[in-house]
């Protein structure tokens, strides 16, 4: 079996790409539903803490385990290292318009290093995304060692 890994605020742990469908993503264009994992729950943290507010920092958040089949067809444009956000929308949409796979491996902006883990984009298009299912979950809460960088958590 095959996890990945998901933070988010409550009312939005679902599995539907409709965030990224609306607002565009690193990996997709405005229109193109995708949703975003990442290899370990820490990155998926690590991507979550670059793109938050610190001043409204969300208290409602939960961690998903995200389970993918048990075989999985994947791309992997991890040795593309990290395009601009311009390309990465592009390269991404047409990934995602193909719907060859099922994952995209790409590495992390925050955490470049592709050969310990990376980034994982999941097309909610493809075929087997049927078999794609939330396997975990919990409340999620930063240590109080972290209230000096986001107060009010």
């Amino acid at each position: 079996m095959t996890f990945v890994y998901r933070l988010s605020k409550r009312k939005y742990a679902t599995l539907d790409g409709e965030g990224a469908r609306l607002y565009g993503a690193r990996w997709n264009e405005a229109g193109t539903p995708a949703l975003y994992a990442a290899e370990s729950l820490s990155l998926a943290v690590l991507e979550f803490l670059v793109h938050v507010d610190i001043s409204q920092f969300p208290s409602d958040l939960v961690w998903l385990q995200i389970q993918l089949p048990a075989i999985v067809s994947a791309e992997d444009k991890t040795s593309l290292g990290i395009p601009s956000e311009s390309q990465s929308k592009v390269i991404g949409t047409r990934w995602l318009a193909r719907k060859e796979s099922l994952i995209l491996r790409v590495t992390s902006a925050v955490l470049p290093l592709p050969k310990i883990e990376a980034n994982i984009v999941i097309n909610t298009l493809h075929p087997q995304f049927a078999k794609v299912k939330i396997s975990d979950t919990g409340p999620f809460k930063l240590d109080p060692r972290f209230e000096q960088f986001f107060p009010g958590t």
